[in-house]
Order: C-alpha cells, then sequence, then structure tokens
C-alpha cells in the first residue's frame, strides 16, 4: 500500500508487534533538493539560491556512472562533507555535498521498486536516521538519510496523483513534519518530509506555467517564506517553501543555457546567496 509514512509511526507498530498485539562542474554550491530529469538539449534550467545565517560550504559531483558517485561520496565523508541529496541531469548521476556543525552524518539507500525502497528508509529511521531526499534515474530509487541535531521527525509520501499527494502533504502538516523535497517519478508524486526545530511553516505551489509560478513565489517571499526547491512534474510546476530561522533570503533564476546558469551563479554567489536548487525543464 502507497501511503504517507513517518519513523515515529513505524517504531509504534513495531512495539505493538512486540507485545503481540566529471564531472562537468565544481564549487562551493550547497543543494538539498532532487534534479529533473532530461533526455535532450532543448532544455533550460531553474536555479534556487539562499543566504543562509550558518557558516557552511558546499559542492556537488556530476558521472555517468554510479560506482564514481559512490566513491566520491566516501572521499567526501573523510573531508567532513556529507550527502545532503542526489538527482541528475541529463545522463548523469549528481551528488550534492554540505559541510555544517548540525550535519554528523549521512547515508543512502537504494532499491528498483517502491515498496522496498520504503523498507529500507524505515530501517534507517529505527537507527536514527532523518530522510531528506528521494530520486529515480536509470531504474533505481535513490533515498537520502541524514544525521542532523535540527532534524526531529521525518517521512515520505508516494502517491499516483497529484490530489493524493495534497491530503499526504495535509496529514503531515497535522503532525508539524513539513514538505522538504519533493520528485515526480514512474507515475508518483514522492515527497520528503522533515520536522525541524529551524522551520514554523511551510507551504508549496502549483501552476500550470513558470510564467504563472514566478509571481506566486514573489507574494509567499513578501510574507516570510523562503524557497526551498522548484520542481516539474505531470504537467504542473511545484514549488516548496518554509519559514526557516536559518534562511535569511531566498531567490530562483530561470537559465536559457548553461552559461547563463554560471553567470547568474557567479552574480548570486557575490551577493551572498548559496545554489539550493537545481531542476531542468524541456521546452514545449
Amino acid at each position: 500500500m502507497l501511503e504517507l509514512y513517518n519513523h515515529k509511526m513505524n517504531r509504534m507498530k513495531k512495539l505493538v508487534a512486540a507485545l503481540g498485539i566529471v564531472s562537468l562542474l565544481t564549487g562551493s554550491w550547497i543543494a538539498y533538493s532532487s534534479f529533473t530529469a532530461v533526455q535532450t538539449d532543448n532544455r533550460y534550467i531553474i536555479a534556487c539560491f539562499q543566504k543562509v545565517k550558518e557558516t557552511s560550504s558546499g559542492s556537488y559531483f556530476r558521472t555517468q556512472e554510479w560506482s564514481a558517485l559512490a566513491n566520491k561520496i566516501k572521499e567526501k565523508k573523510e573531508d567532513g562533507s556529507h550527502l545532503v541529496g542526489v538527482g541528475h541531469h541529463a545522463y548523469s548521476w549528481i551528488g550534492i555535498f554540505m559541510n555544517s556543525d548540525h550535519i554528523s552524518n549521512s547515508t543512502f539507500v537504494m532499491a528498483e521498486e517502491v515498496e522496498e525502497l520504503k523498507i529500507k528508509i524505515r530501517e534507517k529511521w529505527d537507527a536514527g536516521w532523518n530522510l531528506v531526499n528521494i530520486d529515480y534515474f536509470k531504474g533505481q530509487w535513490v533515498a537520502v538519510l541524514l544525521k542532523d541535531s535540527d532534524y526531529e521527525d521525518s517521512g515520505y509520501a508516494f502517491k499516483n496523483s497529484l490530489d493524493d499527494f495534497k491530503t499526504s502533504i495535509d496529514n503531515m502538516w497535522e503532525k508539524d513534519i513539513y514538505l522538504a523535497d519533493v520528485a515526480y517519478a514512474q507515475g508518483f508524486w514522492v515527497g520528503a518530509f522533515v520536522k525541524s526545530k529551524r522551520q514554523t511553516k511551510n507551504a508549496y505551489i502549483i501552476r500550470e506555467s513558470w510564467d504563472e509560478l514566478r509571481p506566486a513565489i514573489k507574494e509567499k517571499f513578501d510574507v516570510g517564506y523562503q524557497l526551498l526547491s522548484v520542481q516539474y512534474g505531470d504537467g504542473s510546476w511545484f514549488a516548496t517553501l518554509a519559514v526557516d530561522d536559518n534562511i535569511t533570503a531566498s531567490a530562483v533564476n530561470k537559465c536559457e543555457t548553461l552559461d547563463d546558469f554560471m553567470e547568474k551563479y557567479e552574480e548570486r554567489k557575490e551577493n551572498g546567496y548559496k545554489l539550493v536548487s537545481f531542476a531542468s525543464r524541456l521546452e514545449n
């Protein structure tokens, strides 16, 4: 059964049972969100940026081979930089890394089927990990989990319709567990949810076009929300936002080419922003 789930619910169920009842580019970039798949060069890029209070550093690694990314994950961890997200762009895996005082460790699980992935995620929950990112690429589901001192709980949702996915978000909000990451793959709207000490509000925006989405994001900025990510799936644009004590400002750019993206990135970096989400969209 495909349903929303969080690890405290999982622990309760187990208690009940027991009782018998390369890399193309590199740089100091931070990102938490999954990357949207693209299979042609006819695309543009949506990049989300944030200013944060804490001092932190980040990077990412791009490769066509998972084995190369797995090696990079081990290498980065030795330097104190932890995997915070896995995504893909064109034909390549992308691993996103972060060095931060509140992150003590990171891990990932992989599976070919959704139900198998859920089992592996729940096993990690029982060991104290929190889910932050889910992605699907090359026939594999990948989930990234962290040990983060700011996170108190986490959950997931896999839904076949956007309406059902929105209902899952509402149900998680009742537990103060907020949407952190969204993906669309294999006919599923997928959400990773986190209960964070830093976040006090959560919101999302759905629009049919980028031109409709951008002013709606600006309206949320005006009332104190910050952008976490923008994704596209099944004909809908989906923006995730939060009121987060660690984020002081956020921004988004639509870039027609990779060169345009790099130029925007440098401009944002000079003004104290860090990249937090990068999505590609096929032109209609």
